[in-house]
């Protein structure tokens, strides 16, 4: 009983750290992104672009050759 307690109180402890280090990121992004959107435009749309569908791509292939 003890033993699933402990478990229990570590994975909310690594729960939060994680909860916090993603707003952490997220809210720095969105700040590069208000100050850098601007200044590259449609180029870092295109960019941006072009890495979700490579990263797609590698999953597809992943699930596929895996």
């Amino acid at each position: 009983l003890h033993s699933l307690r402990r478990r229990q109180r570590q994975m909310c402890i690594r729960d939060r750290a994680i909860g916090c280090a993603t707003l952490i990121m997220s809210t720095i992004g969105m700040m590069v992104g208000r100050f850098i959107g601007p200044l590259l435009g449609k180029r870092a749309e295109i960019l941006g672009g072009i890495v979700l569908i490579g990263i797609g791509g590698q999953i597809l292939w992943s699930h596929f050759a895996g």
